[in-house]
Order: C-alpha cells, then structure tokens, then sequence
C-alpha cells in the first residue's frame, strides 16, 4: 500500500488507515510489508527460488508477480480495490523490465540504492519471472550472502499502472 506524503499521509495515519480497513490477523503483515510513504507505484511481493542462484555470475531467476490478485489502495480515493496484473502481450511491458534497477526496499534516492540489474524478464506459467544480477560492491555482498543463504526469499516489483480495467468479477485488471 502506498501512502503518498504529499497527500498530507504520515505513518500513524496510515497505520490507523489500515486498523480500520484491514482485519486483526492481516493487520502486522501489512504493516510490516506494504506500508510506504515514497511512492506513487505499487509493490507486489513474490517468493524467489534459491535453487536458480548462480553465484559465478551472481544471478538469481525470481518470481517477480505470481498472479495472484493483490488488495491495493487507490491513492485519491483512499479505498481498497482487488488488482491482477495482466501478463499476456499488450499488458506488460517486458522489454522495460529487462534493464531496469534492482533496488534496496524501493529506495531510489542514490545510485548505492542499486544493487543490481534485471538481466532478462519472461511470462512462464502464469508468473512474471525475472533473472536478476547484483553489484559485486562491498556493500552489497551481505544482501547478496543473504540470498544465497536462503534467508532474503522475497522481492517486491514496482509497477507503473497506464490503465486499468474493471472487470465482471469485481477485480481491476492493470
């Protein structure tokens, strides 16, 4: 969820948002997941394979959207609506994906908040997969160590909405 600063959100605001929009037992996982004040795009979070982990090139193959339908926040309206991304050719744009930044938690303030690139990006069974590559920096190693380790298992992909469509289940399809 993202909660725009120049809309006047600030973090208790849109924590007391979510107690009031969110069941009890939802409540810390988007707290502790999905809140966010930078950011007009959103963030959907997917599971990444450790098994594809090549460390000689320092890749890992993700899955960057799963699919799966996503509870987000329009912005203006402050409501919650169901999200699907569409995968199929004309809804994603995958040549974007190929060469964009990999980033720490979203943040694009400085170029050390790279730590990667997307070397390549695919639709297979119904998911967005990407190959990710990451920075052989200093600063990046523990993340990198992480990974391997099996201990950072989730990305999150920032997507830039150019239109969406409601469709005859209730869910908008972006």
């Amino acid at each position: 969820l993202r909660f725009p600063k120049e809309d006047g959100w600030t973090l208790e605001k849109a924590k007391d948002w979510v107690a009031k929009h969110f069941e009890k037992s939802e409540q810390s996982m988007v707290e502790s997941s999905c809140v966010s004040l930078r950011s007009e795009y959103i963030g959907l979070a997917a599971l990444a394979p450790p098994e594809t982990i090549d460390a000689t090139a320092r890749t890992v193959d993700v899955v960057a959207y799963s699919g799966n339908v996503v509870k987000r926040l329009d912005p203006w309206t402050g409501e919650l609506y169901d999200l699907r991304l569409g995968l199929s050719d004309g809804q994603v744009r995958l040549d974007r994906l190929a060469g964009a930044p990999v980033l720490d938690g979203h943040a694009a303030f400085s170029v050390r908040d790279q730590i990667g690139v997307v070397e390549r990006a695919w639709i297979a069974d119904g998911q967005l997969r990407a190959r990710l590559r990451f920075s052989s920096r200093e600063d990046v190693e523990p993340i990198w160590e992480d990974i391997r380790a099996g201990i950072v298992r989730n990305v999150s992909v920032g997507a830039l909405i150019y239109k969406r469509e409601k469709q005859s289940d209730g869910v908008w399809l972006a």
